[in-house]
């Protein structure tokens, strides 16, 4: 039994938990840098969980930096090419350019700047 509908409907999630994992990795960026090392001591110092993980991360910033990067690039590139591949299935050729589009938009406002911002916003 082929449901078509139902793969697009599990395409659709699978892309909305990717650029949501993507959110996650850009707040964990931002708030990575806003606390800063001598934050990442003080949190370590106090006894708060994850304080020595921090601090642990801000002896290699670079590479706690290239690392979040890296999967901010590979969640945006997966959800981009499920979305493609289900727009052009859908709507054919035109599909993916509409996909580029669409992903665009959601990447940057849902995958970006919504978790940007709440991680901004929160001491």
């Amino acid at each position: 039994m082929d449901d078509p509908s139902g793969r697009a409907v599990v395409l659709i999630i699978v892309i909305a938990v990717l650029v949501t994992i993507q959110g996650l990795f850009a707040a964990a960026e931002i708030a990575f840098v806003r606390l800063g090392r001598v934050g990442a001591r003080e949190l370590s110092e106090a006894g708060r969980r994850g304080g020595g993980l921090l601090q642990r991360l801000w002896s290699r910033p670079e590479a706690a930096l290239a690392t979040i990067l890296i999967g901010i690039t590979s969640l945006n590139i997966s959800a981009s090419s499920l979305a493609e591949k289900l727009a052009h299935k859908e709507l054919g050729p035109v599909g993916g350019v509409l996909a580029f589009f669409v992903m665009s938009a959601f990447i940057i406002l849902w995958g970006e700047i919504a978790p940007m911002y709440y991680a901004a916003s929160r001491p």
